[in-house]
């Protein structure tokens, strides 16, 4: 297991490494962004109330994480994103509590809200206009043929 830890840290080291390294700073329209909620993370090993451990983090062999520990690592990934970059959470504390999701803040809901309105209204008139288009266009009558019978 220490070997497993050190290989672990090894490979977050080599990470860090790689996104401060520099090589995907030359883009402006592509950045790299760590989010560490994983990077001090250790699984809780709880005994429940009949006196065995608490293994409902791991799949029935105790490999594998199970849905519990996925949506505890899903909230901490968005709780990650949402948090500045230099002050974001580098653990994980497994409480499986879903008041600790984080909200995006006013200004963003905002230009968020008002991007969809824009969005909708461009496209409802944009369909608008194109039927009173396809509406005005003069239809073509057809030729009445009258042919002769020789």
């Amino acid at each position: 297991l220490q070997d497993l830890n050190e290989l672990n840290r090894a490979y977050q080291r080599g990470l860090v490494d790689l996104v401060e390294s520099g090589r995907y700073d030359s883009h402006s329209n592509f950045t790299v962004v760590l989010q560490p909620f994983l990077r001090d993370i250790t699984l809780p090993l709880m005994v429940r109330e009949d006196g065995n451990l608490d293994l409902s983090y791991f799949t029935v062999d105790c490999l594998h994480l199970s849905e519990r520990a996925h949506s505890e690592m899903a909230i901490a990934l968005w709780n990650n994103m949402l948090e500045p970059v230099g002050k974001k959470q580098a653990f994980n504390n497994f409480t499986y509590v879903r008041t600790k999701i984080h909200l995006p803040n006013f200004m963003v809901l905002a230009v968020t809200g008002l991007l969809l309105g824009w969005g909708i209204t461009w496209l409802f008139l944009w369909r608008r206009f194109r039927k009173m288009k396809i509406e005005e266009k003069p239809r073509e009558e057809k030729a009445e043929m009258k042919g002769t019978n020789f």
